[in-house]
């Protein structure tokens, strides 16, 4: 059996390192993209991902559910059990791929370099159950490594491509090959790994856990319909509305908000096991106060990187990319508001993950599709906003749906209490965020276009600055007094002071 608290420190950094690494890398092949390539072309690449985003809906939110299904048997090293699932997921999996080619090979008027896009997607599938395998056994660390490395030789041959012969057929053609290439050794890395598997088991799923996995299946479903609406067709309104070079300025942005974004979810999916290792071995008032505690970092985490991104972000675009692709002040203070909403969301996300409230979220995911989906269309089209309209879209969206919605059903369906407490929490860190941005916005209007060595000096004090202001504001609370004192006890090795 591994060691909890092993596996989340070794996940956790190998995870942190591996995603900002691949976002160092993608963000040097986008520089590298708007030098060499037109703005349609990068206004085409941004909106291929939204389609293909759409046409996984395929998956089902099978992977979330299967890897779920692994935990116990693997907790329990029954692996006659572990065999079945996985030889099922095998099967699943490779039809999910093919699926996928159908699909996106059927679609009317698509040019040949969106059936590459396809096929380089729908490969990614093959395989996903030895990567789920290493997930659900705590070595997430392995699908990171083999991933990063694979994702950074593919990028670095991507660039040169780029450079020397500014081709996007040969760019998709690589991204194909990198993903194969990933695919092939994860498989390779896991049959080694866990020789007593015959990966074509003939034992039957017991009914009880082919019950609960069609309950998670079902419930993910839904989830899935809000993750594809909420973030896949932000892209799509944009370039209908208002064209491929608007959207091309707005996916610079994009991936440094996603590749935030993204570090955030990489983090807590790392620490999810440690969670519901403490749900099922420790009384609710432990749990609660992992909770809180957790609240309370990502809240910090989620502030900082806001206000920092806000920061930094215009003069980088405008040094990067050039002042073509500067967006207004009041967009990028939106697109900041968007990503620091978002993460909060992963205080309640990672608990419902851990306590298995899948089926519970099912139709909390539909209204907030329904209700993104229709404020976005609507703003954009009833009024003058532009892009601003899709960003307002979102942050509405958010706060009329998940804002309540999600502390509720952890506290209500995991915890069986009332959600009064964390909400009020909740609200707090959103006024906090939003405030402190939105002063930092007010200011940031008078102050004059930086250079390299300003922005690094400069994003380095809106960190510290925002750091401070936070645990001050916040410090009359128990968990961040606790937190505090880890942070102290992890720099120091000694005991806080009070």
């Amino acid at each position: 059996m591994i060691n909890h608290a092993t596996a989340t420190v070794k996940n956790t950094v190998v995870a942190t390192g591996a995603q900002l690494v691949t976002l160092a890398s993608q963000f040097t092949m986008q520089i590298v993209f708007v030098q060499t390539m037109s703005a349609n072309y990068l206004g085409a690449n941004g909106l291929f991902n939204n389609l293909m985003n759409i046409l996984s809906f395929a998956e089902l939110g099978i992977g979330a559910a299967m890897t779920f299904s692994l935990y116990r048997p693997l907790a329990n090293r029954d692996m006659g059990l572990v065999d079945a699932l996985l030889t099922c997921y095998r099967r699943l999996y490779g039809g999910i791929g093919f699926t996928i080619l159908l699909l996106g090979l059927t679609i009317p008027h698509i040019q040949f370099m969106f059936y590459l896009y396809v096929i380089g997607t729908a490969l990614s599938y093959f395989f996903s159950y030895a990567r789920s395998l290493f997930i659900a056994d705590q070595r997430a660390y392995v699908n990171n490594i083999n991933q990063v490395g694979c994702r950074f030789i593919q990028n670095i041959v991507q660039i040169v491509v780029l450079v020397v012969w500014q081709n996007y057929v040969a760019f998709l053609m690589l991204h194909i090959g990198g993903t194969l290439l990933a695919n092939l050794l994860i498989n390779w890395r896991a049959k080694q790994q866990y020789q007593m598997l015959t990966w074509r088991s003939s034992q039957r799923i017991p009914e009880t856990i082919k019950q609960k996995l069609r309950e998670n299946v079902l419930g993910n479903i839904s989830a899935k319909v809000g993750v594809i609406v909420v973030n896949g067709t932000d892209n799509l309104l944009i370039a209908k509305y208002l064209g491929l070079s608007v959207l091309g300025a707005y996916t610079n942005y994009a991936l440094i908000v996603q590749g935030l974004s993204s570090l955030v979810g990489q983090v807590m999916a790392a620490i999810v096991g440690v969670f519901g290792h403490i749900g099922v071995t420790e009384s609710v008032a432990q749990q609660q106060v992992a909770y809180y505690r957790n609240l309370c970092l990502i809240a910090l985490v989620s502030t900082v990187l806001a206000g920092g991104c806000f920061t930094v972000m215009q003069d980088f675009i405008r040094l990067v990319f050039g002042p073509a692709y500067v967006l207004a002040d009041f967009t990028v203070f939106l697109i900041v508001i968007n990503l620091g909403f978002t993460m909060l969301r992963q205080a309640n996300l990672s608990f419902a993950a851990a306590l298995g409230l899948f089926w519970t979220m099912r139709y909390k995911s539909l209204v907030e599709a329904g209700v993104n989906l229709g404020t976005s269309l609507s703003l954009i089209t009833q009024t003058d906003l532009g892009i601003n309209a899709v960003l307002l879209g979102n942050i509405i969206s958010n706060l009329v749906v998940n804002f309540w919605w999600e502390p509720w059903l952890v506290f209500k369906h995991g915890f069986q209490q009332s959600a009064k407490c964390p909400l009020v929490k909740f609200t707090a860190y959103h006024v906090a965020l939003a405030g402190l941005v939105g002063v930092h916005y007010v200011c940031h209007e008078w102050l004059p276009p930086m250079g390299w060595l300003g922005l690094i000096f400069t994003g380095m004090g809106s960190v510290v600055g925002y750091s401070v202001v936070f645990i001050l504001a916040f410090s009359c609370q128990i968990e961040t007094r606790d937190l505090c004192k880890i942070m102290w006890r992890q720099m120091t090795g000694r005991k806080y002071l009070r």
